[in-house]
């Protein structure tokens, strides 16, 4: 579940690796070997959590955990510093919400739902304080996800709402293409066919006029099983 959008990530990392042009790259194929050259080498902890950022996003697992800990506690130290000020310190509470929810997708695989659930409150807490729209979003739909688990679904179906409005007012269409999924399955987990229908279709369009296939194929096979319920096969 950890969010990833690839086109932003690596430009991100062109970024970052072009502007740290004192460090030599040329001897490495691999972008995820410069950003570990980048945290060896980097003089400023900005620079280490701007790549750890990207290596908790790119990295297979079983090694992007380690580095969201890495993250994690680099934030804390510095937000710890009574000297810090603006705007580094938005900088730093940004980085500790991501690595919150991130903790809690960990924690959520090891079937603890409930501390999942207060991590994600914690990030979303966090975001709200720093007006990070984009992260309110996402932290959000991580609540209702968590909601939908425990079988609240007026809460879930709440929080989702509100991540999918402002999902609109952002533009994030592909965020909002999955928000629309999470509702559809709360309307079909209900029994209300006809509105689950509704948004896994409208999910499925969005999804088909950015072309992103994961989604398509989600939106596809949700409303497949809800008209296979239906007895409906064409």
């Amino acid at each position: 579940m950890k969010l990833i959008y690839k086109n932003k990530i690596f430009l991100k990392l062109l970024v970052l690796l072009c502007w740290l042009n004192s460090i030599d790259f040329s001897a490495q194929s691999d972008p995820v070997d410069s950003l570990k050259g980048v945290l060896k080498n980097a003089k400023h902890d900005t620079v280490r959590c701007k790549a750890l950022e990207i290596l908790i996003e790119t990295a297979p697992d079983g090694e992007w955990e380690n580095f969201n800990s890495q993250l994690q506690k680099l934030v804390t130290e510095n937000l710890r510093n009574k000297n810090i000020r603006e705007p580094l310190i938005l900088f730093y509470k940004k980085r500790l919400a991501f690595t919150l929810i991130n903790e809690g997708i960990i924690v959520k695989r090891h079937g603890e739902t409930n501390k999942a659930l207060g991590l994600f409150e914690r990030s979303l807490a966090i975001q709200q304080e720093i007006n990070n729209k984009e992260g309110i979003a996402y932290a959000l739909g991580a609540v209702g996800v968590i909601y939908q688990e425990l079988g609240n679904n007026q809460k879930a179906l709440a929080y989702h709402l509100k991540s999918a409005d402002l999902q609109m007012r952002l533009n994030d269409e592909k965020g909002l293409a999955y928000t629309l999924i999470y509702i559809g399955d709360i309307y079909s987990n209900a029994g209300n066919v006809s509105k689950a229908i509704d948004y896994y279709t409208q999910s499925l369009k969005l999804n088909e006029k950015i072309d992103n296939k994961q989604g398509i194929a989600y939106a596809v096979n949700n409303l497949g099983v809800v008209y296979t319920g239906q007895g409906e096969y064409d």
